[in-house]
């Protein structure tokens, strides 16, 4: 009885973690602090390793290194690392979907890197 519990507990709080919201991304000096939606913070993550934060949702970061994306969970952990000749220009951040500009065209894309939906550019 006390395992069955125990392994209910672990389930409810490894739910709750999955669940966690980015309420909002704080700045100071080489440092982004990630905080949920309690104002509690979720983690700090080094401009260094990340690069610059160009967009966030409540479900994603979107950051850019030299050439290169990285689309990270709220909890900084990288879900996808993508290249700017692929993706063009990142423009906005929604929900777990980002849209980017490549020349002519907008393309929307999930968090995982694949290609949702694209459009002419006006």
């Amino acid at each position: 009885m006390r395992k069955i519990f125990l392994l209910l507990l672990l389930v409810s709080i490894s739910a709750l973690a999955q669940q966690r919201q980015i309420s909002y991304v704080e700045t100071s000096g080489s440092w982004y602090h990630v905080y949920d939606t309690n104002g509690k913070k979720i983690t700090t993550l080094a401009s260094q390793s990340v690069g610059e934060v160009v967009g966030w949702s409540a479900e994603i970061i979107v950051t850019k290194s030299g050439s290169w994306y990285k689309i990270l969970n709220p909890e900084g952990k990288t879900l996808k690392t993508m290249s700017e000749q692929t993706l063009g220009t990142v423009i906005s951040v929604a929900g777990n979907t980002f849209t980017s500009r490549s020349g002519s065209w907008i393309n929307t894309w999930d968090k995982t890197g694949r290609r949702i939906s694209s459009r002419p550019a006006n």
